[in-house]
């Protein structure tokens, strides 16, 4: 099994080597690719199940991201240029962070597809268009701000320019490594995990912030999340969680 999710109508997707099942809690029904038939999955390993908040099912593969159809009971492929590793969804819009293609926008409603990606002419594009799977949570946004993680670099796109500021180790003290593991905003503070420790900054006055993070700061992040209703930010370390209060 490589993912999972089930939907608001209780049919758990369960993604594997060999194509996507659908199981009712009785029966179970197998999707898998056929090259001639584009109302198929696009690939049959299958490493990305998300259902968004309006019960549309998403799916990776390593051709790209499909969506299901419920009325029609076929998928809709869209390409990616590369396999999709992550996820995040955020009002009208999901976003997929890809293998070497950068970050793909698609929206929901109208399934337009837009990319940020690494133009070596333009530097207000992306610091890098990779992504790895060491990575847990490379993307956050905030407002009109999407905050990138890469494989080198930070990165800060205005979401109705396109614009994007690259941010790297040794000229922000935000950004401890351009390898970044994780990001996070909670509370109009921004949380970057990197190889070689945690970045703080608070958003509201563009500084970075004194918080106790312990061993965090110079070790190696492998994940940060919120702790919903308890006012915590978790932070994971090879051997060690560390939990910070982030008050309002």
């Amino acid at each position: 099994m490589l993912s999972a999710t089930q939907d608001s109508s209780g049919f758990v997707w369960i993604g594997t080597d060999e194509g996507l099942n659908r199981y009712d809690g009785h029966s179970n029904k197998v999707y898998r690719s056929n090259i001639f038939d584009e109302k198929t999955i696009s690939g049959n390993r299958i490493w990305i199940t998300y259902t968004d908040q309006d019960n549309t099912l998403w799916v990776g593969t390593d051709r790209g991201v499909c969506y299901y159809s419920v009325e029609q009971d076929r998928f809709h492929r869209i390409e990616t240029g590369s396999r999709p590793i992550h996820v995040l969804e955020k009002k009208d819009n999901i976003y997929f962070t890809t293998t070497k293609n950068g970050v793909v926008k698609i929206s929901k409603s109208r399934k337009e597809v837009s990319k940020f990606q690494f133009d070596p002419l333009d530097p207000f594009s992306l610091s890098s268009s990779k992504f790895s799977e060491k990575q847990s949570t490379p993307l956050a946004i905030e407002g009109e701000t999407l905050w990138t993680g890469t494989t080198n670099g930070l990165n800060k796109t205005n979401l109705n320019t396109g614009q994007t500021k690259r941010l790297y180790s040794g000229k922000t003290k935000l950004v401890k490594a351009d390898t970044i593991t994780s990001v996070l905003v909670v509370n109009d503070v921004l949380f970057v995990g990197t190889a070689r420790g945690l970045g703080m900054s608070d958003l509201v006055f563009g500084e970075g912030i004194t918080i106790d993070a312990g061993r965090a700061i110079n070790s190696y992040i492998i994940s940060i999340f919120e702790i919903e209703g308890a006012g915590l930010v978790g932070i994971l370390l090879k051997d060690e969680i560390i939990y910070m209060y982030i008050i309002k």
